[in-house]
């Protein structure tokens, strides 16, 4: 009886420490970058797919800002032209067209309850 409750108390100690991490692994969240690939790819993040279609390679950095908004910012692998247009949409949301840069400032910011983008 000794030992089964010692396993109890134990498991339990695990699994409040384990929340404990998870939750200041979302509070403290770090951004993370992607790979977008040539044509349609998705990226889920924080719980949102989000799609991307793109005549090139990208680089994507995603930072939740809080609940609601994320900013991103789009870097080519290789500008082959001045410019590149990128489609950007998610959930039920209409397409984002979103217009990169060389040399420009290529972040946004993404509203996940309206579909919309800030840059």
């Amino acid at each position: 009886m000794k030992g089964s409750m010692k396993v109890l108390l134990s498991a339990l100690a695990l699994i409040l420490l384990l929340s404990t991490v998870a939750t200041a692994r979302d509070i403290y969240a770090r951004p993370i970058v992607k790979l977008v690939k040539t044509g349609y790819t998705t990226i889920k993040f924080d719980k949102i797919d989000y799609y991307f279609s793109s005549p090139v390679s990208l680089t994507v950095t995603f930072d939740k800002i809080d609940d609601r908004f994320v900013e991103i910012e789009i870097k080519p692998v290789d500008y082959p032209t001045p410019t590149i247009a990128v489609s950007l949409w998610w959930g039920d949301f209409p397409v984002n067209s979103l217009g990169l840069e060389a040399g420009g400032d290529n972040s946004w910011t993404l509203d996940t309850e309206t579909g919309y983008a800030e840059k």
